[in-house]
C-alpha cells in the first residue's frame, strides 16, 4: 500500500554541485538575495550542536520557534504536550550523551571507525540565526552512515527570505563535507513543495500488509479500509497545505 518515494541526499557528492544541479544558477542567485535580507538585521550564522551542553540549549531554541508557528497556532507543536516534550528532551540527552539509561542502551552502534560500539553523538540541531535570533531549525538523527532530518521549524516572520531553504542549503554543505554521513533521508511528505526540489535523490518506501491466511474475508475488508484511509488522509493534507498557503497569502 502506499507506494512513495521522499526526497533525500546523496552527500558523497560535493554540494556546490549538487545546490546548482537542483536549483539553478538563476534560484541559487535569489536565495542569496534572501541571505542577505536576513543578514540587514545582523550576521547569518549556522551552526550545529552535537554536544550535551550545546543539544539542550538548542532544543529550548527551536521548541520555542516551533511553538510560535503554525504548528503551536494548531496546537500539534512538541512542547505544547508534556509527553512529548518530555519524550524528545529525554530522547535527544540519551542519543547526544554517554548516560546509563535504557535509552542510549537500545541505542548504541557500531563505529564506522573503531569498529566498536558507541553511544552518543546520534543527535543533532542544526540552528541558522541571523543577528542572533533564530530563523530556522532542524533535528536530525545519526545512524551509522546516514542521517535523518525529521523535524523543522522556522521563524514565520521571516517566510520571505526562504528560511527553511537556507537551512537546508546549510545542511547540505554541511553534510557533504561530513566524512562519516554517505547520505541524508529528509522524512518527508513524498510531495514536499520546499525539500523536494532541493534534494533530488530519492528513497523509495511503501506500507507492507501482508496477510497470515488466504482468501480471508476480514484481511480483505481491512485492506480495503487501509487504502481508503490513504486516499482520505492525503486529500486532507493537501487541502490544509492550500489553506494554509491561502492564510500566509493574505495576511
Amino acid at each position: 500500500h502506499e507506494a512513495q518515494e521522499r526526497a533525500r541526499l546523496d552527500a558523497r557528492g560535493d554540494a556546490a554541485t549538487l545546490l546548482r544541479d537542483a536549483l539553478g544558477t538563476k534560484k541559487l542567485k535569489e536565495l542569496r538575495r534572501q541571505r542577505n535580507r536576513l543578514a540587514d538585521s545582523g550576521p547569518v550564522d549556522f551552526r550545529m550542536a552535537r554536544t550535551p551542553e550545546e543539544i539542550s540549549s538548542a532544543l529550548d531554541t527551536f521548541l520555542d520557534l516551533e511553538s510560535k508557528g503554525w504548528k503551536g497556532e494548531r496546537g500539534t507543536a512538541l512542547a505544547q504536550h508534556d509527553g512529548d516534550h518530555r519524550f524528545i528532551r529525554e530522547a535527544a540527552m540519551a542519543l547526544t550523551a554517554t548516560p546509563k539509561s535504557a535509552i542510549a542502551d537500545l541505542c548504541a552502534f557500531e563505529s564506522p571507525i573503531s569498529g566498536k560500539p558507541e553511544i552518543g553523538g546520534q543527535f543533532e540541531i542544526a540552528t541558522l540565526s541571523h543577528g542572533g535570533k533564530p530563523a530556522a531549525g532542524g533535528l536530525l538523527l545519526r545512524h551509522q552512515r546516514r542521517a535523518y532530518f525529521f523535524k523543522i521549524a522556522i521563524d514565520e516572520m521571516q517566510a520571505r527570505n526562504s528560511p527553511g531553504v537556507q537551512l537546508t542549503l546549510d545542511l547540505t554543505r554541511h553534510y557533504c563535507e561530513d566524512a562519516g554521513i554517505d547520505d541524508i533521508d529528509s522524512t518527508a511528505d513524498a510531495d514536499h513543495p520546499m525539500i523536494n526540489h532541493v534534494w533530488r535523490g530519492r528513497q523509495p518506501l511503501c506500507h507492507l500488509f501482508a496477510p497470515t491466511q488466504p482468501n480471508n474475508l476480514a484481511t480483505n475488508i481491512l485492506s480495503g479500509v487501509i487504502a481508503g484511509r490513504a486516499v482520505a488522509r492525503e486529500q486532507a493534507r493537501l487541502l490544509a497545505r492550500l489553506l494554509r498557503n491561502l492564510r500566509e497569502k493574505s495576511s
